[in-house]
């Protein structure tokens, strides 16, 4: 006796496999930007809150330390020193940094942020920018909190 082989297959064909594969690569594409968009906002948001937080901690150390402190804000750095900008134009011998941070999306114009001795910021804003667009802090409001 001869066993029979049914002609109805258990399986999926080559062509229903490639129209899944082709509607899983049309939704990717569609949702792709959107997750890498997502993406690189919470990375500025990220360093957003980084840069706040490290000048609240610069703003104690100024407190604790009873010294005033510059805090140099130029490209993708910022650096903390423990003198004013005329001592550092005039070459001070501690001129050494006592802090310093690096992001990879937050870049900043060349600007000087003096913290008092009591950690109170001499201006209002830094500001920031991100590709083309233009973004500011309110460093007071930040202290108050």
């Amino acid at each position: 006796m001869m066993l029979g082989f049914s002609h109805k297959s258990q399986g999926f064909t080559l062509i229903e496999l490639m129209v899944i594969l082709v509607i899983m690569g049309v939704l990717l594409s569609l949702v792709g930007p959107l997750a890498v968009n997502n993406l690189d906002k919470v990375t500025v948001k990220t360093e957003e809150k980084q840069l706040q937080n490290w000048l609240i901690k610069t703003s104690f150390s100024a407190f604790n330390r009873g010294t005033p402190l510059s805090v140099n804000l130029q490209g993708h750095q910022v650096v903390v020193y423990a003198a004013t900008p005329l001592e550092l134009e005039g070459n001070s011998a501690d001129t050494d940094p006592i802090d310093l941070i690096t992001f990879e999306t937050l870049f900043f114009q060349p600007q000087t942020l003096l913290l008092n001795k009591n950690g109170f910021p001499s201006a209002d804003t830094v500001e920031y920018q991100l590709t083309d667009k233009q973004f500011s802090i309110n460093v007071q409001k930040m202290m108050q909190r």
